[in-house]
């Protein structure tokens, strides 16, 4: 006999879940319709790319359960302040 306690937990799961872009990082709920990042028009991620594992923060940058990075080849996990720049000298 089933006491409805897993209708409940299933529910409380969806409002944890959270897509996010690989590219700027911009979290939105998975119960958004949004399918794609509106700010550079790529598909948002659902989980972990590695292990599968669902996005339960909007501001995560990094898997919990495996650690993999969740931005695409780490770019947007460095600040754009301590990459090098290029100065000429007059």
């Amino acid at each position: 006999m089933e006491d409805g306690k897993g209708k409940n937990a299933a529910k409380s799961d969806e409002r944890l879940a959270y897509r996010l872009c690989p590219r700027c990082l911009r979290a939105v709920p998975a119960t958004s319709g949004e399918r794609y990042c509106v700010n550079d028009g790529v598909r948002l991620l659902e989980a972990c790319p590695r292990c599968g594992a669902p996005i339960a923060s909007p501001y995560a940058r990094f898997c919990p359960r495996c650690g993999a990075p969740l931005a695409e080849n780490g770019s947007a996990l460095t600040s754009r302040s301590s990459q090098p720049t290029s100065q000429e000298e007059p």
